[in-house]
């Protein structure tokens, strides 16, 4: 195994996130601020499996200077390889979720908006299905520490559904909601406070299912794609 160095001398806010279309493309995503005075959505990105890596390119324009943290990426597994960048924007004491959208395996990337929900939007994931052309998008919004979801397809990239809340049991909001795909259907992670249970909630579930005890509860059934 060859052990390939994808930047140096890093200044990275949060974790960076990887990701891989259908074909031979694999994207990582990351904060920085080396080359720019403020922080900004970077992507560095491979055309051949890993192989060999193309220069890294900038992907937000952050002309208020606000902080960024929380970057995700997923990318479209059918015919149209779309892909999206999620990221927490920090405008002093608020924070808004937004997301960046490529539809050519991400080559360039366009600003699509925020998702609504709340005052605050933070902790967000995003989750591609394997063997089609939808993502799923799980975050966590204030008051109320409640986990949102919505969803989109490649076809129409910045026609996200509107947000729902799907969690039952109160959120911690320190954790990211993972949001993810069980066959067709959209499902999220998420644990709650005191104790520290996680949930898992999905559309075809009848219940929302405690992953840590296997308790069952009451569950509000996500939209089915």
């Amino acid at each position: 195994v060859n052990s390939i160095s994808l930047y140096s001398n890093t200044q990275v806010a949060s974790y960076p996130e990887i990701a891989a279309d259908a074909g031979s493309n694999v994207a990582v995503a990351f904060i920085d601020d080396r080359l720019t005075t403020n922080e900004e959505v970077r992507i560095k990105r491979s055309p051949n499996y890993g192989s060999s890596w193309l220069a890294s390119a900038q992907v937000s324009n952050n002309a208020g200077a606000a902080d960024l943290e929380e970057t995700d990426i997923a990318f479209t597994h059918g015919g149209t390889q779309t892909g999206w960048i999620t990221v927490c924007f920090q405008f002093g004491t608020s924070d808004n979720f937004g997301y960046y959208y490529s539809s050519n395996s991400g080559s360039s990337w366009s600003y699509g908006g925020i998702f609504t929900g709340a005052t605050d939007e933070n902790n967000g994931t995003i989750g591609a299905r394997r063997d089609g052309n939808a993502v799923t998008v799980a975050y966590n919004a204030d008051p109320g520490d409640m986990v949102m979801f919505t969803w989109a397809s490649s076809s129409t990239p910045t026609n996200f559904s509107a947000p729902v809340q799907i969690n039952d049991h109160t959120s911690t909001g320190l954790w990211r909601p993972s949001a993810g795909w069980i066959g067709s259907y959209s499902a999220i992670m998420y644990s709650n406070i005191g104790p520290y249970n996680v949930y898992l909630d999905a559309f075809n579930f009848t219940g929302n299912e405690d992953v840590t005890t296997g308790a069952i509860g009451s569950c509000r059934n996500l939209r089915r794609l």
